[in-house]
């Protein structure tokens, strides 16, 4: 037996000992009743893998606390963060957040996946939820709070597959840059014709550009860097933007006091500069400015450039290059090839001389 009760005849206590990592802890009381219990709790901890017993009675609330603490700020990054403090606090807390660890089992978690999908919630932000309750108890077993994870046991909202890219054309793409400042201008260009991820682009820098090119050092949203071959029309926008905002250094398109765009800055700019100017250009369904790297995809696959180039260019792998863009790749055998860079600045000239196209017509 791992644990004894051992009586002191010197004192009259009660003394609990057990082997636990090559180790041998003891623990006294007064009373035989209180020491047997804590060595039957002890054995039971042990046989659970080192799960203490008592760390079950912690609520989740409390819990979330400690691993928002120690795992969630050093590890995640803001944008994750502000996620799952949304579906926290919007659709968890209330829920079960006063519920000790060990009393949320999978039937818990599986009827909070009920009344949140009976209360009209999406399953994208049910995934969400569940994911970030999953996290949390992982975290709660390495911590010896508890010996499973309830969360793994209960089945997800299906997501639909990979969605077909609905690309926006150069003329729209360039009715938007033509009602914009400068400086929305060039986020738009690295964007739509650069094909850079937002949290990219916003963290593009000056000195990452290398004559030709542009790297792109990997982030979480990215496994790894890649080399983006800048089109001409691009290397003339930056070369234009940088001259005439004075950045020399550090992001090419800073906050005006300087710094690093934050989250809040991103979703405001979101809202605030493009949704307007895409919806002025008469954009339609999909309005995320995710949706411009479909566009710089589309310019080169139109371009006749091979799936293996775009994917390197655009950071996508084959596989989801090929079942986002399946619609676009069936039309191009019908589709005379122009370059990405004559389509830009077609789009571009026709905008600025509405009469140009009529003449060559």
């Amino acid at each position: 037996m791992r644990v004894q009760v051992i009586r002191r005849p010197a004192t009259g206590a009660w003394t609990v000992r057990w082997r636990e990592r090559d180790k041998r802890p003891r623990r006294s009381f007064e009373r035989k009743s209180d020491a047997e219990a804590f060595a039957k709790a002890t054995e039971r901890r042990l046989s659970m893998g080192g799960v203490d017993p008592g760390a079950g009675l912690m609520t989740l609330a409390e819990f979330v606390e400690e691993y928002w603490r120690v795992y969630a700020i050093p590890n995640l990054s803001e944008r994750t963060r502000i996620a799952y403090a949304g579906v926290w606090e919007r659709h968890l807390r209330s829920r079960i957040g006063a519920m000790a660890l060990r009393d949320v089992t999978p039937s818990v978690v599986e009827d909070v996946r009920v009344e949140l999908h009976a209360a009209g919630v999406g399953d994208p932000t049910i995934v969400k939820a569940l994911g970030f309750l999953q996290g949390v108890f992982k975290r709660a077993v390495v911590r010896g709070k508890v010996s499973a994870n309830p969360v793994r046991e209960v089945d997800k909202p299906r997501q639909s597959g990979v969605g077909r890219a609905v690309p926006l054309a150069p003329e729209t793409v360039e009715a938007m840059r033509l009602t914009l400042e400068p400086y929305d201008a060039m986020v738009l260009t690295l964007l739509a014709y650069v094909g850079l991820r937002p949290e990219e682009a916003i963290n593009a820098q000056v000195e990452h550009v290398n004559g030709t090119r542009l790297w792109v050092p990997a982030r979480k949203v990215a496994n790894h860097d890649r080399d983006v071959d800048l089109l001409p029309v691009v290397r003339a926008d930056l070369q234009a933007w940088l001259l005439a905002s004075g950045v020399r250094s550090g992001l090419v398109v800073p906050r005006s006091s300087g710094r690093a765009w934050t989250e809040s800055d991103w979703r405001n700019w979101r809202t605030r500069v493009y949704k307007p100017a895409a919806l002025a250009a008469g954009v339609t369904g999909d309005l995320r400015p995710y949706r411009l790297r479909g566009s710089f995809a589309s310019l080169l696959l139109y371009e006749g450039r091979p799936v293996t180039y775009v994917a390197e260019q655009t950071g996508h792998s084959i596989g989801v290059l090929s079942k986002h863009y399946a619609g676009v790749i069936a039309q191009l055998e019908s589709v005379p090839r122009v370059t990405a860079d004559e389509a830009i600045r077609a789009a571009r000239n026709n905008l600025l001389d509405p009469q140009r196209t009529q003449r060559a017509t």
